[in-house]
């Protein structure tokens, strides 16, 4: 009891930078309540996600080769000659599948990935009398699949339950041949199979809905309206029924990016004369369109509240081979309680605020807790700003074994500026305070203690220019 007193006690003791943090939490909490100027009068929070079906198949292939030859001379004699060969293949694919719906929302996917290399060392030395032959080969494969199912119900579709779950199965083979003039020594380690699979349950409160489709429609309408080419008063409704129509070709998929552009420009020019929005395509409405809809998506927007809870059970299994050492396996099942919190706000179209939290419990035992609070600026759909602060807990603890904990404050500023088409400038910087703590039981009256404290600071600035 007494040493849970101590970490509580420790925990709660702020230093002077803890105090810096907190200062600047405030100070963004205050500025995000001041900053509630509107571009136009519609109101992102309302707006409701519309139905929609998506499904992606993505490829990468990686494949690399490097060959070297050496030679060293040692009093006008060859002396050394060293010859290396090696080559690397890399395949991913990820299938994903969602089908959106109002009442309910049901994703599921699959991701594989096989990597496999093989090197090839030869090495011969005249006066030490050494000729040696070494090759290697490895291939390392992973292979999961995920569904998810989550249902609405409620008078406003605002309370949920849902179910996740997922199994994996991943293996690696290691094959090793030595041959030192006549002697050949082959070795192989084989770490086959890894199978886990996991199933979550859970109940939610409120519900989160994606606005960055309605921030673009706002700023089409309002730049057409800005540039004269509106024939009507825009109306909330006109932002909803763009907001969708672009949510819908968003979904769209073309194996030659041209077509995907040629069919957005006329459906959403399409769109604008249907409803009287301007009276025929022209230049600068063909410029707009492309300016926010293919330069859009850069940073996610979301908007509301969620309060969510879960159980989830995970089983692991684990198998390896190696001939030079034993063969094991073990069988791992653990248990999960999590509880998380999220607010997301858009104060106006170009301000965002956002919270989340998240307490998790496992049986071993562990305690995680995670918090972050960010504040971003949006002027345009190319162009963004955050800064954001977040906290983090870690403990774990085996009575009369062993306690770990570690924490961290941090702060982090991230900017993307669209400078023209061709040119963008990023930079971000993050500082962080981490505390770790380790004790290790030696017997009832004795404990090794370990207490580290660092700083951590990164900045990075990238002007990027697009050649062709």
């Amino acid at each position: 009891m007494v040493r849970y007193l101590l970490k509580i006690d420790l925990l709660i003791k702020i230093n002077n930078m803890q105090k810096t943090y907190i200062t600047v939490l405030m100070a963004l909490i205050f500025a995000s309540t001041q900053l509630t100027a509107q571009v136009k009068e519609f109101d992102l929070s309302t707006y409701q996600t519309s139905e929609y079906k998506r499904s992606s198949l993505d490829l990468n292939t990686q494949l690399s080769q490097g060959a070297s030859d050496k030679s060293s001379i040692y009093d006008k004699q060859l002396d050394y000659k060293e010859s290396q060969f090696s080559s690397t293949g890399q395949l991913q694919s990820t299938w994903d599948y969602i089908d959106f719906k109002r009442e309910r929302i049901i994703n599921y996917g699959s991701n594989i990935d096989f990597y496999g290399s093989y090197g090839h060392t030869k090495k011969d030395s005249i006066i030490s009398a050494i000729k040696k032959n070494y090759s290697d080969g490895r291939i390392v494969f992973s292979v999961n699949g995920f569904y998810n199912y989550e249902k609405f119900y409620g008078s406003r579709l605002k309370n949920s339950w849902y179910i996740n779950g997922d199994l994996n199965f991943a293996g690696r083979t290691d094959n090793t041949t030595t041959k030192n003039d006549s002697i050949i020594k082959k070795s192989s380690f084989q770490g086959n199979p890894l199978i886990s699979s996991s199933i979550k349950i859970g109940h939610a409160h409120g519900r989160m809905e994606h606005v960055s489709v309605a921030s673009e429609a706002i700023y089409i309408l309002d730049d057409l309206e800005s540039s004269g080419l509106l024939t009507r008063t825009l109306t909330d409704n006109d932002v909803v029924k763009l907001a969708d129509k672009i949510n819908e070709l968003k979904q769209e998929r073309f194996f030659d990016e041209r077509l995907y552009r040629m069919k957005v420009m006329e459906e959403l020019i399409g769109f604008l004369k249907e409803n009287s929005l301007i009276e025929a395509e022209s230049v600068k409405v063909f410029n707009i369109i492309s300016d926010y809809h293919f330069m859009a998506g850069i940073q996610t927007r979301t908007s509301g509240k969620r309060l969510n809870y879960d159980i989830s059970i995970k089983d692991t299994y684990f198998y390896s081979n190696n001939e030079s050492a034993r063969t094991f396996n073990y069988n791992n099942v653990d248990g999960y309680l999590n509880i998380g919190f999220q607010a997301n706000k858009p104060i106006s179209l170009k301000w965002q605020r956002n919270f989340r939290s998240n307490i998790s419990l496992s049986n071993l035992p562990i305690l995680n807790a995670a918090a972050r609070y960010s504040i971003g600026y949006y002027p345009n759909t190319r162009t963004y700003f955050s800064a954001n602060t977040n906290v983090n807990l870690n403990y774990r603890d085996r009575p009369d074994q062993y306690y770990e904990l570690n924490y961290t404050f941090g702060l982090s500023f991230n900017g993307y500026y669209y400078l023209s088409e061709k040119m963008r400038l990023s930079a971000s910087m993050t500082l962080y305070n981490d505390h770790v703590e380790n004790a290790l039981v030696i017997s009832a009256e004795n404990m090794a203690k370990k207490i580290d404290n660092s700083i951590q600071q990164t900045c990075n600035l990238a002007l990027t220019y697009y050649i062709f």
